[in-house]
């Protein structure tokens, strides 16, 4: 977590914290040699408007995953993500400023991962569910890259600790899927 981050999702969990700047490689290698993790969740959201985050971000994270021998490494990522936005052309999103752009570079991080060496997850999502909306319970994830779907952050959670460790979800991208929503 970056110095003062909101730590208030997981207060009185049993977590340790490491504090560096996903930007900054060398606090990448330290917390990746430091904890040497199982498992790595990338489930970080880029606000400042870096068109190249996602770029800059995976490389030292994949490198330095394969280099302490992180046995799979979830990336949660957009739907459209790189060549995928071409299955929602309909939708309208080259007129939002800056999307196609941010999308393009989901797709460049997620290609450094698939070509990393590091057993990964994908899961792509849509619209999450403000935090305070309960799990539905009847998420699940696809292969079908033409889904979109909003969801809550529960089930998102839930879905991601599923295929955590597990040998059937490793080297597939998913979508998240709700019907019920």
């Amino acid at each position: 977590a970056r110095p003062g981050a909101d730590r208030s999702r997981l207060q009185g969990l049993d977590v340790s914290y490491v504090t560096g700047d996903l930007l900054a490689p060398a606090d990448v290698a330290a917390a990746l040699r430091m904890t040497r993790p199982a498992i790595v969740v990338n489930a970080v959201r880029v606000e400042d408007g870096d068109l190249h985050f996602y770029e800059k971000i995976m490389r030292p994270i994949t490198v330095h995953s394969k280099e302490v021998g992180v046995r799979q490494l979830i990336h949660h990522g957009a739907v459209g993500a790189g060549d995928n936005a071409a299955k929602f052309a309909n939708l309208g999103w080259e007129k939002v400023p800056g999307l196609l752009e941010r999308l393009a570079d989901q797709g460049v991080g997620e290609r450094l991962l698939r070509d990393s060496g590091v057993p990964y997850t994908i899961i792509r999502n849509a619209r999450i569910y403000p935090d305070e909306a309960p799990a539905t319970g009847r998420a699940e994830l696809t292969e079908d890259d033409s889904v979109i779907s909003p969801m809550t952050r529960a089930d998102l959670a839930d879905l991601t600790l599923r295929c955590a460790d597990e040998p059937k979800c490793l080297g597939r991208t998913y979508h998240v899927r709700d019907g019920s929503l």
